[in-house]
């Protein structure tokens, strides 16, 4: 037997491990008819706590030749802040698919903010055009609107019977979550699906079957070794952790000034002119502002983030050299991390650990 929420064989004997549920409790959920759920899943549930380090959860592959079929739709879902770093994937997934390919750009909530919104939709849009791949439709919804829940879930319906949609993407991408709200639309019944803020949080495949005997099936996310938030524990990645539409913080630089954003991220700032930099991260990170003259080795001490094992793990930094054009206004974005946006600025220095990657646009705030 599996658990409803995450998918793994449940199991009496290792506590520690996926799929743990204490016995007694398993006989008694059994004997009054209820559905069974993991020790890890009831804690993410009920006290927004991962018992599980997902580093120890390997990645799993897709298998896309069995999906090759008519009755098969890829749905893959991106968070709307990290979409350009995933543009890799989907290019693989569209060479290994013949089938039909929908592409949703989930939590769109956090940008919309910025009254911006079709600015943003036709750069996204360009970027994976750029790659020249063959899909159905592109959305891009908030899980808590509901007219893109309900737009999504009359899309799903206009199908005939018997379609396998197959959700896959990143960790982290709220593909749970919002599986959850297209199916409770369409059904009047909210899943058993754990969702949570932890990075593989769905361990297995987990199948929902609709009204016309069509199934939604809800698989694993997959992390990145360049995303910041792979190398942090579950404490430090609630800090990172963007759950809502935050608050544009903004902050006027000088010419040989710095910023660091706790210990993970410094930017140095080279400019004639009073300089702007505008931070769309959690808003439970430290920001520091310094001079360029003081060592990054004595100003991370100040922080507690990321901790010691961690930046062990992260290793060597590195420093990004970015040439900029004064006039002009830039995103730098930071896999796991956030959007920095910078203006008047003629040359920026990114100092960060070399696994994480890091890009430069035109900017969209």
């Amino acid at each position: 037997m599996r658990c409803v929420g995450c998918g793994a064989e449940l199991q009496f004997s290792y506590e520690d491990k996926e799929g743990y549920i204490d016995f007694k409790k398993f006989n008694a959920l059994i004997s009054i008819d209820k559905q069974a759920i993991c020790k890890r899943c009831f804690s993410m549930v009920n006290y927004n706590i991962d018992i599980l380090d997902h580093n120890n959860i390997p990645n799993k592959t897709y298998n896309f030749e069995l999906l090759n079929s008519r009755n098969n739709i890829i749905v893959y879902i991106i968070d709307a802040i990290n979409l350009e770093f995933y543009i890799p994937e989907l290019t693989i997934v569209s060479k290994n698919t013949t089938c039909k390919l929908v592409i949703i750009v989930n939590k769109f909530d956090l940008l919309k903010n910025f009254n911006l919104e079709n600015k943003i939709k036709e750069h996204y849009s360009n970027e994976i055009n750029k790659i020249k791949i063959n899909y159905e439709k592109i959305f891009f919804v908030s899980a808590f609107k509901k007219s893109d829940i309900d737009e999504l879930a009359n899309f799903f319906l206009s199908f005939p019977p018997l379609i396998f949609f197959n959700f896959v993407g990143p960790s982290s991408a709220g593909k749970s979550y919002l599986i959850d709200k297209i199916y409770e639309k369409i059904v009047y019944q909210k899943t058993s699906l754990t969702t949570s803020l932890f990075l593989k949080t769905t361990l297995y495949k987990n199948v929902l079957r609709l009204p016309n005997n069509s199934k939604f099936v809800d698989y694993y996310g997959f992390t990145r070794k360049d995303d910041l938030r792979y190398y942090l524990n579950n404490s430090n990645f609630k800090k990172v952790y963007i759950e809502k539409s935050p608050k544009l913080i903004g902050y006027q630089i000088k010419d040989t000034q710095s910023i660091l954003i706790e210990g993970a991220a410094r930017f140095d700032f080279f400019g004639e002119d009073i300089i702007s930099f505008i931070t769309l991260c959690n808003s439970n990170l430290k920001i520091h502002k310094t001079s360029i003259r003081k060592k990054s080795d004595e100003l991370i001490k100040k922080f507690d983030f990321p901790s010691a094992k961690e930046n062990e793990l992260l290793g060597e930094r590195i420093s990004l050299f970015f040439e900029l054009k004064k006039a002009n206004a830039y995103d730098i974005i930071i896999f796991g991390l956030g959007v920095f946006r910078v203006m008047n600025c003629s040359k920026i220095i990114v100092e960060i650990s070399r696994k994480i990657n890091v890009l430069l646009r035109e900017s969209l705030l």
